[in-house]
C-alpha cells in the first residue's frame, strides 16, 4: 500500500468523525433553541450522547494517536493513545506547544511550516514521516496526517493523527546497511564483477570492472556490450567478443570457466581467469549472467619467466575458483506503515455498529451508502491457521465482555470472495463512570505487506550470507577499534585455531600478537580513508609459512567518517615462491653475463694479443695462415661477447631513447665498410636529406650487423646495395632501409630462423645467430619491425634482402 493511500484512508476516518461531531454541534445548538419543548430535549439527549459516543471513539482507538490544537500548536485535545505513544498525559500536554513537547529542534522549523501552510491553504497536508521525541527522552518515526478543521470558512482547531512506525524504520535500515556492505565488498575486490539481464544488458558493475574497461563516464546500466562497444574504440573488440562468450555461455546452460585477455593501451594485455553464470528463469527462459574475473597477469608472466629462464620446469599455474552468486540489484522497499481499520460495536446491539472506510475495504465489505449493522457478517474470523476463531477468543468479545484490552492479536479474515487477509487486532472497552462497559473500539491492520517484507528481509538476509560465505577468498568485517566483527569460513579455514574469530582484535586472531602490526594496512586504510595492500605471513594449522596478499577498504557513513573495514585475503605462496626463484634465476644469469663480459673477455683479449704479437715477429708462409685463424676465432669470440653485453644493457634499460638522423647514420655505415676490397657498397637516400627515428645509439649496430653478414656470406665478390624510402602504413610515416646483395642468398624454411638466438647446426647459418638476433631485438624495442626476403622475388639464389622498418619521429616533416 503507497503512502498517498494511506493518507486518504486516514483523512477518510477523521473526516467522517468530524463530519459527525460537526452535525452533532449543529443538532445541539438547534436544540438549544428550543429548550422549553420536551421533543427538543429529547433530541438534545440524543446528540449529546452521539457526541459521547465518537469522542468515546478517538479517545479509545489504541493504535492512533489524535490530537488537536490552534494556528500555533498550542494543544486541545490528546487522546489516550497519543500518551502511549509519546509518554505525556493529556492534563501534562494541555495549553503548551506541541512542538515544544514532542518535535525535535532539528524538525521545528519544518513543522511550523507545515502548520502555516495549512494556515494559508485551509487544506490537508500530504501524509508524511516525521521523527518525534517521548517524555523520556528517545525517539520514535510516526506516520502522520495534519489536516485543519473549518467553522464558516475559518480553521477552528489542527488535527493530527499518529502511527508508530518505528520498528519498520529499524527494519529499513538494518536492510540498508547490508545491502551497502554487500556493495562496499563487492567494490573492493580486485576483479571483474559483472551482472547482465536475460538479454545481455549490463545491470551493476563493480568500480574494478569500470575502470578496466574505462567506462566510469558512461551510463552503463540497460546496454549490451555491442552497445558499450561503441563508446571506447579501443575495447570495442573486447566488448564483441565477451557479447559472444556470453551467448556461449547460455547456450552451454551452465557454469564456464575460460582465459580471456583484455588488451590496454600502450600494446600491453590483462589476462583473466573469467567464470560466466548462467541463470534461468523456471521456465528455461534466460533470467540473467554473472560475470567474475580474477586477474592473472602476474601468475602468468611469472610463470613465463621462471619458463624462459628454466627450460626444463614446468610451468606451475595457481588456479583459484571464486564463486559469486548475483547480488539483488534493488530490494522491495518496505511500506513505511499500513492502512488501520477502526470498527466499534456497542453492548446494548451485540455486533459491530461502526466500519471506517480502511475496515470496509479489509474485511472485503461492499460499498453502500447504510450502515452495515442490519446485515448479517460476509467475513469469518480465523486463526493463523485457518481454523475458525472462537468466540472466546474475539478480541472484540473479550473486550466488550470481560473489560480487557487486547493488543496486536494475528489473526485471519475470510472475505466473502475467498481471499484471506492477515490481520493485527487490538481492541480496548469503552467504560462509563461506573466502570461498565458500554461498547468496544478495534483497530484492525492488515499486516499483508509487511509480513511479505519480512519474508523478503530474511530471504535477502540468507541471500547476503550465502554470498558471503560463498567467496573463497578470505574475507573479514573490522570495525574501527580492530575488533573482528563479522568473518566468512574461508578466514575459519585459515585461521582454525582462533576460532570463533568474531569479538576478537584482528592482530591478536590472525597473528597472535597484543599490538597492531607495523606495517597494518588495516590502519593505512582508515587514516588515508583509501584501498591498502600488504602482503603478510601466515603459519597454517601444520606449522608451514605462507604469505596473504591483504586489501583492506574503509567503510565510510554519510558523514565521512570511517565506521570500520573490510579486509580481503588471497593465498599467494605460490606467486611469493616464483617471485623469489625468478629473481635468484635472474641474479645467477647476471652473474654468468659479468664473468662472460669481463674476466673471459680479458682472458681473450691477452691471448689475442700473444697471438698477433707472434704472427708479427715471426711472418713465415703456412705459420702466418695457422695464427690468422684463432686470431680471427677469438675476434668473433669478442664480438659475441661485446653483443652480449648490449642485449643485457638493452633490456635493463641503459641505452636512452632519442632521434637519430637515419640518412646520416647510413652514411656512416657506408664509409665504415667502403673500404673492405672486391665488396662494392652503395647507397641510395631517394632524395632524403634527413629521417628522423626515435632510437639510441646501437642503431648503428644494426645496419653495421647486415652489412657485415652481407660481406662475410656473398664470397669474394659482390654489390651490396643500401635503400633508403619512406612510405605510409595506417595514416603514419615509416622510414624503410634495405640491404640486400647478390650473394648465395637465404634458403625459405631459414628466412625466419636466423634471427633466432639459439640457431645452430646448419652452415648456411653459420655465424649469423647472435647478430641477427640483436638487430630483431634492437628493432622491436624501437616499434619496428625487420624480416628477410629474396632479392629476385621466388628466386633466393639471385641473393638476400633484409627490411628494416622505423616509425618516423612525430616531430618529422616528411
Amino acid at each position: 500500500m503507497d503512502e498517498a493511500k494511506t493518507r486518504e484512508q486516514l483523512l477518510e476516518e477523521i473526516d467522517r468523525l468530524r463530519k459527525e461531531v460537526d452535525r452533532l454541534k449543529v443538532a445541539a445548538e438547534d436544540t438549544g433553541g428550543s429548550s422549553g419543548n420536551r421533543s427538543a430535549g429529547t433530541d438534545s439527549r440524543s446528540a449529546g450522547a452521539d457526541r459521547s459516543r465518537f469522542e468515546a471513539i478517538i479517545e479509545n482507538t489504541p493504535m492512533v494517536g489524535v490530537q488537536s490544537f490552534d494556528r500555533d500548536g498550542v494543544i486541545h485535545y490528546w487522546n489516550g493513545a497519543s500518551k502511549q505513544l509519546y509518554g505525556f498525559s493529556a492534563a501534562e500536554v494541555s495549553g503548551k506547544r506541541i512542538q515544544d513537547l514532542i518535535i525535535p529542534a532539528e524538525e521545528t522549523d519544518a513543522f511550523e511550516a507545515a502548520l502555516k501552510e495549512i494556515s494559508d491553504t485551509r487544506a490537508a497536508l500530504p501524509c508524511s514521516i516525521w521523527k518525534a521525541r517521548t517524555k523520556d527522552g528517545g525517539e520514535k518515526w510516526i506516520y502522520s496526517s495534519l489536516f485543519p478543521v473549518l467553522e464558516r470558512g475559518e480553521i477552528a482547531e489542527i488535527f493530527c493523527m499518529d502511527v508508530d512506525v518505528t520498528d519498520r524504520k529499524a527494519m529499513e535500515a538494518t536492510l540498508r546497511e547490508n545491502e551497502e556492505q554487500l556493495r562496499t565488498l563487492i567494490n573492493a575486490m580486485p576483479d571483474i564483477v559483472c551482472f547482465k539481464d536475460g538479454q545481455g544488458r549490463w545491470l551493476a558493475a563493480n568500480d574494478f570492472d569500470l575502470r578496466l574497461f574505462e567506462i566510469g563516464h558512461v551510463d552503463y546500466r540497460g546496454r549490451k556490450d555491442s552497445e558499450l562497444a561503441e563508446y571506447s574504440g579501443f575495447y570495442r573488440d573486447a566488448f564483441l567478443a565477451c557479447e559472444e562468450s556470453d551467448e556461449a555461455a547460455w547456450r552451454q546452460g551452465k557454469t564456464s570457466r575460460a582465459d580471456e585477455v583484455i588488451p590496454k593501451p600502450g600494446g600491453s594485455a590483462l589476462t583473466f581467469d573469467v567464470i560466466k553464470v548462467p541463470l534461468f528463469h523456471p521456465d528455461g527462459s534466460r533470467k540473467g549472467l554473472v560475470v567474475i574475473g580474477r586477474d592473472i597477469t602476474e601468475s602468468k608472466r611469472a610463470q613465463a619467466e621462471l619458463k624462459r629462464s628454466y627450460d626444463r620446469m614446468e610451468i606451475m599455474v595457481a588456479e583459484r575458483t571464486a564463486e559469486l552468486s548475483r547480488a539483488r540489484n534493488t530490494l522491495k522497499t518496505i511500506l513505511d506503515t499500513v492502512p488501520v481499520g477502526v470498527v466499534m460495536a456497542e453492548s446494548d446491539a451485540g455486533c459491530i455498529t461502526y466500519f471506517s472506510p480502511s475496515a470496509v475495504r479489509i474485511l472485503g465489505l461492499a460499498a453502500q451508502a447504510g450502515p452495515y449493522d442490519s446485515i448479517p457478517p460476509s467475513y469469518l474470523f480465523c486463526k493463523m491457521d485457518g481454523s475458525p476463531l472462537p468466540l472466546e477468543e474475539n478480541p472484540l468479545l473479550r473486550s466488550l465482555k470481560e473489560g480487557v484490552q487486547v493488543h496486536n492479536y494475528e489473526a485471519i479474515v475470510r472475505r466473502e470472495d475467498g481471499t484471506e487477509v492477515p490481520l493485527l487486532i487490538s481492541s480496548a472497552p469503552i467504560k462509563d463512570s461506573g466502570g461498565h462497559t458500554q461498547a468496544v473500539v478495534a483497530n484492525l491492520i492488515d499486516v499483508t505487506e509487511l509480513n511479505r517484507a519480512e519474508n523478503a528481509l530474511k530471504d535477502s538476509e540468507q541471500f547476503l550470507k550465502n554470498v558471503f560465505d560463498g567467496i573463497q577468498d578470505g574475507i573479514s568485517v573490522l570495525d574501527k577499534d580492530l575488533n573482528v566483527l563479522r568473518v566468512n569460513h574461508t578466514m575459519e579455514k585459515l585461521y582454525p585455531a582462533m576460532v570463533p574469530l568474531a569479538g576478537k582484535k584482528c592482530y591478536y586472531a590472525y597473528h597472535n600478537r597484543t599490538v597492531p602490526c607495523e606495517k597494518c594496512p588495516t590502519l593505512r586504510a582508515m587514516r588515508t580513508k583509501s584501498l591498502q595492500s600488504e602482503i603478510v605471513p601466515i603459519v597454517h594449522a601444520d606449522q608451514s609459512r605462507g604469505w596473504l596478499e591483504l586489501y583492506a577498504f574503509p567503510l565510510i557513513d554519510g558523514a565521512g567518517s570511517v565506521t570500520g573495514v573490510v579486509e580481503h585475503v588471497r593465498e599467494v605462496t605460490d606467486r611469493m615462491i616464483a617471485e623469489k626463484e625468478l629473481r635468484e634465476a635472474k641474479a645467477q644469469s647476471e652473474l654468468y653475463l659479468d664473468l662472460m663480459g669481463h674476466d673471459i673477455n680479458n682472458m681473450h683479449q691477452i691471448a689475442l694479443g700473444y697471438l698477433e704479437l707472434a704472427r708479427d715477429l715471426h711472418p713465415e708462409a703456412g705459420q702466418t695462415e695457422l695464427l690468422n685463424k684463432p686470431i680471427e676465432v677469438l675476434h668473433r669470440s669478442t664480438q659475441l661477447i661485446h653483443n652480449v653485453r648490449k642485449l643485457q644493457k638493452l633490456k635493463e634499460g641503459v641505452f636512452r631513447t632519442q632521434e637519430v638522423d637515419l640518412c646520416q647514420l647510413l652514411a656512416d655505415v657506408q664509409r665504415e665498410f667502403g673500404a673492405v676490397p672486391h665488396k662494392a657498397i652503395s647507397l641510395n637516400l631517394s632524395g632524403c636529406e634527413h629521417c628522423r627515428v626515435r632510437a639510441n645509439e646501437l642503431l648503428h649496430d644494426v645496419f653495421a650487423n647486415l652489412v657485415n653478414n652481407a660481406i662475410k656470406h656473398t664470397g669474394d665478390k659482390a654489390d651490396i646495395v643500401i635503400d633508403l624510402d619512406v612510405v605510409t602504413e595506417n595514416d603514419d610515416h615509416v622510414c624503410r632501409v634495405t640491404v640486400e646483395d647478390n650473394g648465395p642468398g637465404i634458403p625459405d624454411d631459414f628466412k625466419l630462423k636466423i634471427f633466432n638466438r639459439m640457431l645452430k647446426g646448419s652452415d648456411k647459418a653459420k655465424g649469423m645467430g647472435l647478430g641477427l638476433y640483436l638487430v630483431k631485438s634492437l628493432v622491436d624495442s624501437y616499434g619496428g619491425r625487420v624480416w628477410a626476403e629474396d632479392r629476385v622475388p621466388g628466386d633466393y639464389t639471385q641473393g638476400a634482402r633484409f627490411v628494416v622498418m622505423l616509425p618516423a619521429a612525430k616531430s618529422e616533416g616528411l
